[in-house]
């Protein structure tokens, strides 16, 4: 009788999922995971729109530090007369280059690099067709060949990078800042 009663308890107490519990935790699983990888490509999009954004900051730094220490120009051999700049082109191109001395971006001057923006990113329309010169060795700084002052409206210039993870300004003023809005 011990031996059947052992037996009987063996089978009645299995333990396992039943099929109801085994959908339910695919069900689960399946919603999570999808909630990770929809977080992960608004995670991957929201960083290539602050990449640009860094990317280009990091270029009118360096316009910046051309302008204050004086490069030269490597084909020519000379320190261009008016400085260094940034101009966009359009919604994805800029250029750096070498001003000729109107403090601003004209046929004139020598293109020294071109950068076209990745991942989808674009300017804003607001943002086209503007430069910003840096006039050694201050460097002073002219946007759309006007000279900034601090009473001036125009101090600062705010560059509008889109995508459809949202929008990034980047804004340059008078003093040499630039800042990225967090």
């Amino acid at each position: 009788m011990n031996c059947f009663y052992i037996m009987y308890n063996l089978t009645k107490n299995k333990s396992g999922f039943t099929l109801v519990e085994l959908l339910v935790s695919i069900a689960i699983l399946m919603i999570m995971s999808s909630m990770v990888l929809v977080d992960y490509n608004i995670s991957g999009r929201n960083s290539a729109l602050l990449l640009e954004a860094h990317k280009f900051a990091g270029d009118a730094r360096r316009a910046q530090n051309m302008a204050i220490g004086s490069s030269e120009l490597e084909s020519t051999g000379s320190v261009p007369i008016g400085g260094w700049g940034i101009y966009i082109l359009n919604d994805h191109t800029y250029y750096i280059f070498a001003d000729n001395g109107n403090e601003e971006y004209d046929v004139g001057d020598i293109i020294f690099e071109t950068i076209i923006l990745e991942n989808n990113v674009v300017f804003s329309s607001t943002s086209v067709n503007k430069d910003i010169v840096y006039l050694p060795p201050d460097p002073r700084t002219f946007i759309n060949g006007k000279t900034i002052t601090n009473t001036s409206q125009d101090s600062e210039i705010t560059i509008v990078f889109a995508s459809v993870a949202g929008i990034k300004n980047v804004y340059l003023n008078d003093l040499g800042l630039i800042d990225i809005e967090n």
